[in-house]
């Protein structure tokens, strides 16, 4: 039996699909006679070119990377394209129209090479293909299946991915007749099963699988049976990305840097179970936090690294890292020094852990910051505070680590205050790594905002891209969609995110700018610290500030030092009155300090911003994190 899996467009193409590699390994060991991974979203860039494929890819709401396959997923349906485009890019500026007319030019060509990918790789031979499905798959997936299908009714078409949970997975299998059987959740286990009981013609028993759902079953399933069983993470694959380096490498000479290799070590968060974020739509249905054993792990990590003398890029795909590997596996490993490992963490760690990461090769964070307000995070339930979230962006220059991070804005409940408090703080944070953007918040599927809706008096529905994706009815459509908006507009919060987003949004800008005239200069001059905004002690008595693009220096007292000294944690003004007031002037030092924002206070307490030392070079990382689109 002959089985292709096949990674579409939008998917990002530094990236390998982690689970069509694992799939392969896993079926590796099955009856499977030939096997093969296809990156066509690789063909698909070379056809339009990066710059064009990367901003398709994070137009999450207009769905054009889904609506660009539509005219061929859906033949019979007529071409809504001018409809489309007067919804989502009505603008008749000459950059806009020469965008549109680029786009068109581009979706004439898309059946032409479905056609030749299909005749190139002899893909109407096989057996099975099966589609890897998330973020912006749907459409290309459901296009090629369509071509396949008319070439030869008789391939067996399947799909899984994020896209495929439940009850994303039963509409597709209802509603989407080029696709056979969809595989919902983890299917390390029921796709070998699938495997074994196809190639006996034994459609009975395919459909009796858990997690695997077709038009013949997803009407009777139980919720239990409509998610499929994990695989231990401790019964360890070692994965072969020989192939997608080199397509990659054949396909991108030019970037082949910038690629990834991911892996994984835990699964679900171990935050989640405790206090699910309130936004956040990750893990589906299946919170419940698993690790990799540390023994496990560390050899993980001498597998991945073989690949270092081709790839400098390690991505972990776990939503949070294990809470331990910090004392039993990253003291154990041993990355060669070309390389960048990225996990996502929260922002709690502890200095020592962040310069232990460091010191193993973890220089990419994307800790969850979200805010800088802690009233605000509290309505995330993130169990943070601005002050930790401060020190965490402190840490990061000290220990040359780049954080990954947005700002959000726009949470239920959040007060005006916040943003008058962003407006006069954030320049004060310059000195700090700065985030990618300011954001209104998102209601994805799955999220606490989204399955307690009403709790928050949100009237969430589709983003209404979806109608011009799928010729579904309005309920099959709200239970495909993942991405959700709050309808009622007249709520306050709504109000007052849409008189602050673009005053904010040009402060962030002006913070990422000074960063990266930085990261310009670094390339000329070799010297960063000319132009990276830095607030550190020089010495026991002398600050330097160039926050605002002016060089400044303070010469403090003793006494002042040792109030920053102790300001290195969040203290109440009490607090401060108790250990100093018999010292010096407590309150012009204070004012002193406040005056030349070298300190931040949230919540009646104070945190010192000044670093204790000069910082690390982060130019570097920025850039490599931007070529592979980590950040």
């Amino acid at each position: 039996m002959r089985v292709a899996f096949i990674n579409m467009p939008f998917a990002n193409i530094q990236r390998p699909s982690l689970g069509l590699s694992q799939l392969e390994a896993v079926v590796s060991q099955s009856v499977v006679e030939k096997i093969d991974v296809y990156y066509f979203n690789h063909e698909f860039c070379k056809l339009i070119g990066t710059d064009m494929f990367d901003f398709i890819s994070n137009q999450f709401t207009s769905g054009l990377g889904d609506w660009l396959f539509r005219h061929i997923a859906f033949p019979e349906q007529p071409d809504n394209k001018t409809q489309y485009l007067n919804r989502f890019y009505p603008q008749n500026d000459p950059q806009t129209l020469a965008f549109k007319k680029g786009l068109l030019q581009f979706r004439e060509q898309i059946d032409a090479k479905l056609d030749e990918l299909i005749n190139d790789n002899g893909l109407d031979n096989y057996d099975i293909v099966g589609f890897s499905s998330m973020f912006s798959q749907n459409g290309a997936s459901f296009a090629l299946a369509k071509k396949l299908k008319q070439r030869r009714s008789s391939i067996c078409v399947v799909i899984g991915g994020a896209n495929c949970e439940s009850p994303m997975g039963e509409e597709i299998a209802k509603n989407v007749p080029q696709i056979d059987f969809v595989f919902s959740g983890p299917s390390l286990v029921s796709f070998p099963e699938f495997l074994k009981h196809y190639a006996e013609r034994n459609l009975q028993s395919c459909n009796a699988i858990q997690g695997v759902l077709s038009k013949n079953n997803v009407d009777f399933l139980t919720k239990q049976n409509r998610i499929g069983k994990e695989r231990p993470l401790d019964d360890y694959l070692p994965l072969d990305y020989t192939d997608f380096i080199r397509q990659f490498d054949e396909a991108f000479p030019k970037i082949k840097d910038s690629k990834l290799i991911l892996f994984e070590t835990s699964r679900g968060c171990w935050w989640g179970e405790r206090a699910h974020c309130t936004f956040c739509g990750l893990n589906s249905q299946s919170m419940a936090y698993k690790t990799m054993a540390p023994e496990v792990a560390i050899g993980q990590f001498d597998d991945i690294f073989k690949y270092s003398g081709k790839c400098k890029n390690f991505s972990s795909v776990d939503n949070i890292i294990p809470q331990k590997y910090t004392h039993n596996v990253f003291p154990h490993i041993n990355p060669p020094d070309n390389v960048n490992i990225f996990y996502e963490v929260k922002a709690s760690l502890k200095e020592w852990e962040m310069e232990l990461l460091s010191k193993s090769r973890v220089k990419l964070l994307q800790p969850g910051i979200e805010a800088l307000d802690s009233s605000t995070l509290k309505l995330m339930k993130k169990g943070t505070s601005s002050f930790t979230n401060i020190s965490f962006l402190k840490n990061c220059v000290l220990y040359d680590i780049l954080p990954i991070w947005n700002l959000l804005i726009g949470f239920p409940g959040e007060q005006e205050h916040v943003f008058i408090k962003y407006a006069n703080d954030l320049p004060l944070l310059s000195h700090l790594p700065p985030p990618g953007g300011c954001y209104p918040v998102r209601f994805d599927r799955y999220s606490p905002y989204f399955m307690n809706s009403k709790e928050y008096d949100l009237w969430l529905k589709p983003f209404d891209f979806y109608e011009y994706l799928y010729p579904f009815d309005k309920n099959t459509l709200n239970n495909m969609a993942y991405y959700f908006y709050d309808s009622n507009y007249a709520s306050p919060y709504i109000n007052m995110m849409s008189r602050w987003i673009s005053k904010l949004n040009a402060i962030v800008a002006r913070w990422n700018d000074s960063w990266k005239k930085a990261n310009l200069d670094k390339s000329v001059t070799n010297e960063l610290h000319q132009y990276q905004p830095e607030l550190y002690f020089v010495d026991q008595n002398t600050i330097y500030d160039s926050r605002n693009g002016e060089i400044k220096s303070y010469e403090i007292s003793a006494e002042t030092r040792e109030l920053l000294n102790y300001l290195d944690k969040p203290r109440s003004h009490d607090c401060l009155i108790d250990k100093f007031s018999k010292e010096l002037s407590l309150e012009s030092e204070l004012e002193f300090l406040r005056s030349n924002g070298l300190v931040f206070k949230d919540e009646n307490r104070l945190i010192n911003l000044v670093l204790p030392r000069k910082g690390s070079d982060l130019a570097v990382l920025m850039a490599s994190a931007k070529e592979s689109q980590v950040a």
